[in-house]
């Protein structure tokens, strides 16, 4: 199979003529991170990122009030002993009784959970609700006085449930619970992002301006190796008419995976031209954000040849990441001078310190697929050959940090 090398300087996005930008992104990680060298920077698309919180709310004094059926009694000591914590109420009716905790503002596509610790000092009575929060859109969670046993040890009881739309969330404890009385010690409000709603999309664009050949499309997971879930999907396009135009290309949504290695990548051994290139790719929404190191586009130089493909092995590890780096080493035979004058021209011209693209098997461009630098560049020299002059080639390409 085919081999494909290209240079960074023939990396169409790099150009200073070439456009790249995306329809949306997280703004402190630009598109124009998958432009830097060091794949410690990335590009990450849109997504929420937010660490669950866990909010006290009070169950007697500033910020609470009771209801025209409800009276409060006294203090006495908490669940775990705490000297006069907690607060004793009692209820008389089945309206009008209550302890409304406080009002609190509420996010969408978040998970809250409310937690009280209570306890009946008398009745039986399973009227009401234990837990009674109601959204300024009307929706009402509620959790149900059946679920506090008769008893009068104190229980942690909590109610969860999902928002979709922001708004304020009013929460109140003992609801119209009839005659009753019993004890409200600490409570909390937890909140944690949802990340289950369907599928998330984000689109690259790139304008080179005027009609480029290219053959290769390459993306790089980042150092941290966090690659798209199962069910992602990606679809390349190509136009010369429209940003995002599928006149010269059209690969429709494709399975995106990353593998082992961390690459994905569109190549063939002919190039196609086209002054637009798009990229759309597709998510599980149970994932919030995705990651992403590097990207290279461009016409690679393809020998007439085959590889003697020798594999790769482990070079370095990156200490930071302890993400073990690849080297590989292979060779070409009976090539052509053409083929042979090409290779020398990317061995002098990226030497040892320009990055570059190679794809030593193009039916495994994915696993096979390196970006790095030469630690031997390709340098060919005359071989016999039965039929005529030809000329062989070896190289050894090191995988950047």
């Amino acid at each position: 199979m085919p081999v494909l090398i290209l240079r960074r300087s023939q990396n169409i996005l790099e150009w200073s003529t070439t456009l790249l930008g995306t329809t949306s992104q997280d703004s402190a990680n630009p598109v124009s991170r998958l432009l830097s060298r060091p794949t410690g920077e990335f590009w990450r698309t849109p997504g929420t990122v937010e660490a669950a919180t866990e909010t006290a709310i009070p169950t007697s004094g500033t910020g609470t009030a009771m209801g025209s059926a409800t009276v409060q009694l006294g203090k006495e000591n908490g669940a775990d002993g705490s000297v006069n914590r907690a607060t004793v109420y009692r209820n008389t009716s089945t309206s009008n009784a209550y302890v409304q905790s406080t009002i609190v503002q509420v996010k969408a596509r978040r998970r809250y959970t409310i937690t009280i610790q209570a306890r009946r000092t008398t009745g039986s009575t399973v009227a009401g609700n234990l837990i009674h929060a109601l959204h300024s859109n009307g929706t009402l969670y509620a959790l149900s006085m059946s679920n506090l046993a008769q008893g009068v040890a104190y229980q942690n009881r909590s109610l969860t449930f999902d928002v979709q739309e922001p708004g304020t969330l009013a929460i109140h404890f003992m609801v119209n619970t009839g005659t009753l009385e019993y004890a409200l010690d600490t409570a909390s409000i937890r909140s944690e992002v949802i990340y289950t709603d369907g599928t998330r999309t984000t689109y690259l664009w790139m304008d080179a301006a005027a009609s480029q050949p290219f053959n290769c499309l390459v993306l790089r997971a980042p150092r941290d190796y966090l690659t798209p879930p199962a069910g992602s999907t990606i679809r390349i396009g190509a136009s010369d008419v429209s940003q995002f135009g599928t006149d010269k290309l059209d690969t429709g949504n494709v399975t995106f995976s990353m593998g082992a290695t961390g690459y994905w990548v569109w190549a063939q051994a002919a190039a196609i031209s086209a002054r637009f290139v798009w990229i759309a790719i597709n998510w599980p929404g149970s994932t919030p954000y995705l990651n992403f190191g590097r990207l290279f586009l461009g016409s690679a130089f393809v020998p007439s040849r085959s590889q003697n493909y020798d594999g790769h092995d482990v070079a370095i590890t990156d200490a930071s990441y302890q993400q073990s780096l690849r080297r590989l080493q292979f060779g070409l035979s009976a090539l052509t001078l053409a083929d042979a004058d090409g290779l020398d021209a990317i061995g002098l011209g990226a030497g040892t310190q320009e990055q570059v693209l190679v794809i030593p098997r193009l039916d495994l461009a994915s696993r096979t697929a390196i970006i790095g630098a030469f630690s031997t560049p390709p340098a060919c020299h005359v071989s016999a050959a039965p039929f005529g002059k030809r000329f062989v080639c070896s190289m050894t390409v090191e995988e950047d940090l």
